[in-house]
């Protein structure tokens, strides 16, 4: 019995040991290919270079060890080099650094102030450090006495960079003339010890209660800088909407402290972490690369599918003040589940997430391809800007436009989601346009006004996009051309094909989350779909006479 038990014991040790030897390769590879996008970016320009820099996602598997004179990426657009005095007219040789006298660049030296001195010691000291460290980091054959000894040394080497962190934000700023000068430089120092924890975690043995618990400080330090950076945003913020936007800080940050106290994480928000699931019926295995600020109420991290590379999003199931609500999960799901039958062309593909009980904690979806440089922002349209001429009728009169928002509105009211707004439709790099977000779908699918289509509901404190397009055409400011109807035509016979049990049992785990009148809720959504063909022409022609879908 007892060699069974041996022998049980050693096959656990061998596929734990298998497993942990594939997820190092894919770490590995990981890192090599951030090493040569790193090599790429070291030859654009610096300016070109700051800006990738600044934008780029520092996960883990993402970061090159930083370099000495980047200065840990703090203060790059205040601190200025001393410059050589010269006449207006004269011409600086491009070498000129080189020409300079030894005895001027020791006087250059004297010139600095004591908080640029402790900078320069700083920095010396930790490249001792740095050039020690690399000497046990390239050690073959450690002993154990290596690995601790290495530990205790990454661990100095990391308080020593927070500390360079500190001294070179104070010597910058010296040099701060605005406050707009002191956010930048908070926002650099606190992008600094994000990056500066990212390469500490790097070097913790995969799923060690340590790295687990330096993960935690990372993302503690990655919303420091969210709330940096949106005290820079609000600096920058016009007079006549100041008030507006501090209101709305406000409100985010009471959110933020309850939503700190009501929050429960779950493994799902844990860096390294992997999910074993499917999306669309093909098996995935997608590896935490940490949390990703990308607007909205509810943390988010970013997963990447450990064999395609494809990226996905991990929202957790709650609402604004951290309070569970496993409704958004589900109906992210079932959003997914419509949009690939009505507009698999534009499908955002997304699954809830359960925990070991069965219970919706959080939901996956497809990251979705964004244009750089939209053609249209509908945000901005809807809002009314007049920089990109906002309720301009012209913007929704081109073919394409039309199709897809009266696509994208069959689906959602399918999903009785009267939360769409501007923001909602995102344009990819084929600038084709795709509809995100559907948690706010179904909860008003009991309501007796929400039954019918309209040009004027609107149950949330912004109004659906569909309102604008569809009161521009009841004014005859827009026509709808008759391609754009035939398209809808056709997706509406797409859920026609779909049978009554097929369709309701998408719904089934909503309805009973929810277990509110479910016999008149199952009535209404099957109602929509049933009725489709008829609420269209019904509604269509009460916005303009003899308007109707091509028949079948």
């Amino acid at each position: 019995m007892s060699d069974l038990l041996l022998q049980k014991d050693e096959t656990e040790k061998f596929l734990k040991q298998k497993k942990t030897e594939e997820e190092k390769r894919f770490l590995e590879q990981q890192t090599q290919e951030w090493d040569k996008e790193y090599d790429i970016y070291s030859n654009i320009k610096e300016n070109a270079l700051n800006e990738v820099y600044e934008k780029r996602h520092y996960s883990f598997l993402e970061r090159k060890e930083n370099q000495m004179d980047w200065h840990f990426g703090v203060g790059k657009e205040i601190k200025k080099e001393a410059e050589p005095a010269v006449s207006e007219n004269q011409e600086i040789p491009e070498d000129w650094e080189m020409l300079q006298p030894k005895e001027e660049v020791i006087q250059q030296q004297k010139e600095l102030s004591k908080a640029e001195k402790n900078v320069v010691a700083q920095e010396t000291k930790l490249l001792e450090k740095q050039k020690f460290l690399s000497e046990f980091r390239n050690k073959e054959d450690k002993t154990r006495k290596d690995e601790k000894k290495q530990a205790s040394l990454e661990a100095n080497y990391f308080k020593d960079k927070l500390q360079l962190i500190k001294l070179q934000a104070e010597a910058d700023l010296e040099k701060a003339k605005t406050q707009e000068d002191k956010l930048v430089i908070d926002i650099n120092k606190k992008q600094a010890i994000v990056d500066a924890w990212t390469d500490y975690v790097k070097t913790m043995a995969i799923g060690s209660p340590i790295r687990e618990k330096a993960m935690k400080k990372k993302e503690d330090a990655q919303i420091d800088l969210y709330w940096a950076e949106y005290n820079l945003k609000l600096e920058k913020t016009e007079p006549a909407q100041k008030k507006k936007a501090n209101a709305k800080y406000r409100r985010k940050k009471i959110e933020a402290g309850i939503k700190a106290i009501i929050s429960k994480s779950d493994e799902n928000c844990e860096e390294d972490h992997i999910i074993e699931t499917e999306i669309n019926g093909n098996p995935v295995k997608l590896i935490n690369m940490g949390r990703v600020f990308w607007g909205g109420t509810k943390p988010t991290y970013r997963y990447k599918d450990m064999t395609t590379g494809k990226e996905y999003l991990y929202k957790k199931a709650e609402n604004c003040c951290g309070i569970q609500k496993p409704e958004g999960a589900i109906v992210t799901e079932i959003g997914s589940k419509i949009q690939h039958i009505v507009d698999p062309e534009h499908e955002i593909p997304a699954i809830g997430i359960k925990d070991s009980k069965g219970k919706y904690i959080g939901s996956i979806q497809e990251i979705v391809d964004v244009h750089k440089n939209p053609t249209i922002d509908f945000d901005e349209w809807q809002l009314g800007s007049k920089e990109k001429g906002a309720l301009n009728p012209d913007v929704v009169k081109d073919l394409k436009i039309q199709k897809q928002l009266l696509i994208f509105h069959c689906v959602d009211w399918l999903l009785c989601n009267f939360d769409t707004k501007g923001e909602h439709l995102l344009q990819r790099s084929d600038e084709s346009f795709v509809s995100i977000d559907k948690e706010g779908g179904m909860n008003k699918i009991l309501k007796d006004e929400a039954q019918h289509m309209s040009s004027t509901y609107c149950p949330h404190n912004h109004e659906p996009i569909y309102n604008v397009f569809f009161r521009m055409f009841k004014d005859k400011q827009i026509d709808i051309h008759p391609e754009a109807l035939e398209a809808l035509e056709k997706k509406v016979q797409a859920v026609e094909a779909c049978t009554d049990e097929e369709y309701i049992k998408m719904f089934k785990p909503y309805i009973k989350q929810v277990n509110k009148k479910p016999e008149e809720m199952e009535k209404n959504i099957l109602n929509r779909k049933k009725n489709l063909r008829a609420e269209y022409n019904k509604f269509l022609s009460e916005l303009r006479a003899k308007t109707k879908l091509p028949d079948a």
